[in-house]
Order: C-alpha cells, then structure tokens, then sequence
C-alpha cells in the first residue's frame, strides 16, 4: 500500500484536538428548577457499573482519535499495491488476422484465448482505470473508445469479428499512437500470435508491451491467391487464376474445384510437397457477369488442417460493359459492319440521347464551334470547326510515320494505307498528330482522359483502310478505351502469411508481459474509500458506546 497524497500523514497532529477537549474537565452549572419535578413519575434509567462510568470517557477519547486517524489516511488516498503495477489507461490492440483462427488441437484457438483474457481483464477494471480496444485489420479502426465500465467494455468486445485479410500493423500502430496521447502515463498491449509478414520497426515504440499468443504445430494447405480479370484488348475474353500453397511437414495430395456459376467447370488435381506452390488459370471468352467458386478438398488420409478459412474463394466477375454508339450522316457498310461486329454495343442513329460515341460521317455536329462532352469521331468533316481549317486538296499521299505507342493505333499497321485524295486539315493548338504524311496529318485529335475528339480526313470509300485488318482492330481500339479500366478482381483470402502460419521473432528490446493475474473483486474498488467507510463504522461505534448512554 501507497499513499498517493503523502503530505496527508501531517494531517493526523490533528488527533491532538480531542485529547485537549477532554483534558479539560467541564463543571456543572447551577439552575434553579421547580420542585414539581420530584412528584413526576422519573424515567427508568439504566444502571451502570462503576468501572464503566470511569472508562467510557477515555473510551470515547481514543475512539474519537482513531476516527481521525482514520479519516486523515483516507485524505491521503492510500492505493493498493496490484494498482501500483497497471497504468491508469491501457490500449489494448488485438490482432484480427484471420490466423488467429488456427486451431490448436483440443485447445481455444488464440482468438478465443485472447477475447478470454480481454474479457477477463475487463471484469476486473479498477475506478479509475480507463481502457480502450483498437482492431488490427487491413482497416483498423476503435473497437472501444476510452472506458472504465466493465460491462459496456465486455459488450463491445463481443462485437470482434476476424478479418478476412491480414492486418495491416503499420497502419494499427499509428492509429494506437495517436489514441495513447490522449491520455497521460498510458500503455500500448499488443495481443498477437506474431503470425505477420514482417516487423514494423518504425512504428514499434519501447513502450508498447506484447502478449504473445502461441500456436501449435502448424500443417495447412490453402488458396492464397485467387482472382479473374477481363482481357484489355479482347473484347469478352477473361482469365481466372489461383494459387495454392503448402506448409507442412509431409506431401499434400487433394483436388480444385472450380464452379462457375454454380456448377462444375474443372477439376485438377494438386499434388505438393512442403513449402511448394501450385498455379493455375482459366482462359473464357463471355461478356455475361458469371459467379466463380474455388474449392480444395484434401484426400481423406491427409492431417486436419490448422486453417479452415483459406480452403474456399469466391469472386464476382462482373459483365463486360456494354457502350452505345449513334450514328449520324452518310452510311457506309463497312463502317456499320465494324461497329456491329463489336460485342456488348448498341448501334443507333439517334442522336438525341447521351451516347458514349457519336460517330460523324462526312456530316459535322449541330454546333460545331464548341467541343460536345461525348465523344466524337468525324470521318471526312465537310465544314471547318474546333477540329481545324480546311485547306486543299492532296493526291495520293504515303504514310511517313504512325504513332504506335498510343492505345489507339496498338496492333494497327498503317505504313501501307493506300490513298486517293484526302484534304490538308490545320488543327489547331495541343493536337496530336497520330498518323501523317509528307502533305498532310491522316489522323490527328485529342484522345487523352480530358478531351476525346478524333479525326480522320478522308473518305472510306477512298481509301483501302475498310478492307485492311486493321480496321476493325482500329475500332476495337477505340471502343476499348471508352470502357472504364478493368482492375483484376481478387477474392479476399489469409494470404501467404497467414496459410504458412510462421510466427515471427520478435527484438529482443520488445516487452512481453505474461497472462493478467486474477484480482479480488474489492481491488477494483480505490482502498480510501475502504478506509472512509471503516472511519464512519469507527464513528458510528464511538456514538453507541458513549454519546448515545450519556443521553439517555
């Protein structure tokens, strides 16, 4: 036991203030009285003992004394020694990880170890102890702001859930940083099994303390990675990919399966030794969203596994998305053919509407003098415009140069695109020029994520760019960059770290604290209030020994 206020043992000369009341002696004073008195009926007194009329005064002195002793050691608010070795505020960090669900034989699993220990721990939160729980995930956030109710802090916890991914700890221990600063002479507690990529030594602090969650042998096999993705210049075509991996002790053998949409689309077989990988894709060509499920199943002989949460992935392969086309001005065949051929496109010659491309042929926009927000390819523009002036006429011109590394020209080869005649354009400033000749640009605009606006100045049917290969090629281009851009969707899985399961090292200057110790149900509670409570039972006896006699 300590005393928080020491200055408080001075108060206690104070007891001296009773003893000086009853060193002086009190005389009775004279009254007169009626003799009236005498020939009333007296009370019934209580008869007491001499020894006790000679020791009740100097009883009453000492307890009187105590009393004041008592409440002086209360004032200095006395501490018990189990509150000298916990903070006043502790953040606790707990790891979501989906690793902490490894099963450890016939024992709890070291997520339900340590919301054990949590609830164990908040069950004997002290008055002024104050405790807060931040969630490590891939998104950590505050499971539980600063509190000292045991019973809303046992509540929250309940609603710790395991990730699906690994926790992202630079980001947890930034976040237990800033939430120790708030209050003054806290701790950071990590309750962990260590089953992480790598030590983030940055933002490890020599005060934070670790409790060290260990797990048992560790045999597991499982999917790590598992994602599909659209093909970027193959219109429908997609991949899926997995990879499977290994760690253990003996050969794995088991099969994937691979649903899509429900039903069975393959089955392969996996045979790995430790520590190897397997991988595999799927090639399809579909412009649907389709659904796609990967399942391993291990051989009825092999060990159960530590991990059951990487054993299945699902994903959602979204449709291919679908674009609409208006057509407007003089209709050529093999343009409509070109466009028609492409999958997931409307073609219409309504104009009216909000189209992801309008296509203008030897026809101009209604107005032309501004750039329109969809947009727009003009095939031999009669009138001059915000694309450019137009000047005269060129015969027969040769391809010089061709600008391949554009999306727009990617596996198009025009160096020998035959011209009739075609018209020297003038762009204006800030245009790329994509295809040009000695006399004249071939193919110029803006096509960039500000502005899309091409041109090409020359007539199909004077040309035999409508007959080459490259040109449905060339309208697959432009079609392709008009979709937004096709990020690989991933299943969200343990990952590597999680399905090895390996468990760190951790420096040897970071703290590792052992399981909380069980305290009494009194130790939560400050031991002055104990102390104030004993003063006014001391009070209460003083009162019945002697105030209370000398009354009656």
């Amino acid at each position: 036991m300590s005393l928080l206020w020491s200055t408080a043992w001075a108060l206690m000369l104070l007891a001296l203030v009773p003893v000086l009341f009853y060193l002086f002696r009190q005389l009775p004073r004279k009254r007169t009285v009626s003799t009236l008195l005498f020939w009333e009926l007296p009370a019934p007194e209580e008869t007491e003992t001499r020894r006790w009329h000679r020791l009740r005064r100097w009883i009453s002195l000492l307890l009187q004394i105590l009393f004041v002793l008592l409440l002086c050691l209360a004032l200095g608010q006395p501490v018990w020694k189990a509150w000298q070795d916990t903070p006043p505020a502790t953040v606790f960090v707990l790891d979501a990880s989906p690793s902490m669900a490894t099963a450890n034989g016939t024992n709890a699993s070291p997520w339900e170890e340590a919301l054990a220990q949590l609830h164990q721990r908040f069950g004997q939160l002290r008055a002024n102890e104050e405790v807060s729980v931040i969630l490590a995930t891939p998104e950590p956030h505050v499971l539980l702001e600063w509190n000292n109710h045991p019973r809303r802090a046992q509540e929250a916890l309940n609603q710790a859930e395991l990730a699906p991914t690994a926790a992202a700890w630079p980001e947890t221990l930034r976040l237990a940083r800033n939430l120790r600063q708030s209050r003054p002479e806290s701790e950071v507690v990590v309750l962990s099994n260590l089953v992480w990529a790598e030590w983030p030594e940055e933002e490890w602090e020599e005060e934070y303390q670790l409790l060290t969650l260990p797990i048992d042998p560790f045999h597991n096999t499982g999917i790590t990675r598992f994602a599909a993705r659209r093909s970027l210049f193959a219109p429908g075509e997609y991949t899926v990919s997995a990879e499977i991996l290994h760690a253990g002790d003996a050969p794995f053998r088991g099969e994937a399966l691979l649903y899509r949409d429900e039903a069975l689309h393959d089955l392969r077989s996996v045979e790995l030794e430790p520590g190897e990988e397997w991988t595999h894709q799927w090639n399809g060509n579909s412009a649907e969203t389709h659904a796609f499920q990967l399942v391993l199943e291990p051989n009825q002989n092999e060990p159960p596994q530590s991990l059951s949460s990487d054993l299945q992935a699902d994903l959602s392969l979204p449709a291919f998305p679908s674009l609409e086309v208006a057509f407007h001005g003089t209709p050529h065949p093999f343009l409509i053919a070109a466009f028609r051929a492409q999958p997931s496109l409307h073609w219409s010659s309504d104009t009216n509407g909000s189209p992801d491309l309008t296509v203008y042929y030897q026809s101009v926009p209604a107005e032309f003098e501004s750039r329109p927000d969809p947009p727009v390819l003009l095939i031999q523009p009669p009138e001059n415009g915000f694309w450019g002036e137009r000047g005269s006429p060129v015969e027969r011109p040769v391809v010089l140069h061709q600008k391949q590394d554009h999306p727009l020209l990617s596996h198009v080869d025009l160096s020998l695109l035959r011209l009739q005649q075609t018209s020297h354009w003038t762009p204006p400033p800030a245009t790329e020029i994509f295809l040009e000749s000695r006399e004249a640009p071939l193919l110029f605009g803006r096509w960039d994520a500000r502005q899309k606006w091409l041109v090409l100045p020359f007539a199909l049917e004077e040309s035999d760019f409508a007959l080459r290969a490259a040109f449905p090629i060339f309208v697959g281009n432009l079609l392709q960059t008009l979709r937004p851009a096709q990020d690989p969707i991933i299943s969200q899985l343990p990952g590597p770290v999680s399905t090895r399961g390996s468990s760190l090292t951790p420096p040897s200057e970071v703290r590792t604290i052992a399981e909380p110790t069980t305290l009494s149900w009194f130790h939560r509670f400050p031991l002055w209030q104990f102390v104030l409570l004993l003063g006014l039972a001391w009070l209460f006896v003083e009162w019945w020994t002697y105030s209370r006699r000398h009354t009656e």
